[in-house]
């Protein structure tokens, strides 16, 4: 695999799997949700923030 031309995106990926690989107790220990943001695109993390809100907003609109 060539490294040099590795993107950040892809070299953390890359190193999450292989500490994954080698420690598979240790994430739990650091687990949040910047690990859960770091993994996914803005436009999916926008959604997902965008759904809590709605939700709590709708919540409070029913009750």
């Amino acid at each position: 695999m060539n490294h040099k031309r590795e993107t950040p995106e892809s070299r953390r990926n890359r190193l999450r799997q292989q500490e994954s690989k080698n420690n598979p107790a240790g994430g739990f220990e650091g687990s949040g949700l910047s690990d859960l943001v770091s993994g996914l695109r803005w436009k999916a993390s926008a959604m997902i923030i965008s759904c809590l809100i709605g939700g709590v907003l709708l919540f409070f609109w029913l009750f």
